[in-house]
Order: C-alpha cells, then structure tokens, then sequence
C-alpha cells in the first residue's frame, strides 16, 4: 500500500492553499475587497454553460440509441 512521506502530503497542502488563494484573488477589486458582482456573473455564466451543455448530451445520448 501506498503510504505518502510528509514532505508530499505538505506539498499537495500548499498547492490546495495556493488554488484556493488564486481562485479567491480573481474575484477581488484592484483594492482587495470581495467583488461580489463579479463573483455572481461568474456563477451565473457556469450556470448557462451547464444549462446548454446538458442539453447537448441529453441530444447526443438521444442519437446514440438508435
């Protein structure tokens, strides 16, 4: 069985922080504060490209039966 050494379980720990960082950083405003507009035109747009993607599989699983 696969055991990691501590020195790659603090790697895999710094680069989760670090996504996480960056992730929180493309939603601030040149000050440094939260955008929350930004935030939700974010999800709003994940929300359309999930919305009109199931729709395409939902077609696609709909010619592979016949």
């Amino acid at each position: 069985m696969f055991a990691p050494s501590a020195s790659m379980t603090q790697n895999m720990g710094s680069a989760k922080s670090s996504s996480q960082s960056a992730l929180l950083k493309s939603f601030q405003n040149k000050d440094g504060t939260f955008d929350i507009n930004k935030a939700m035109d974010t999800a709003g747009m994940m929300v359309n490209t999930v919305s009109q993607l199931s729709k395409v599989v939902k077609d696609m699983s709909g010619w592979l039966k016949v």
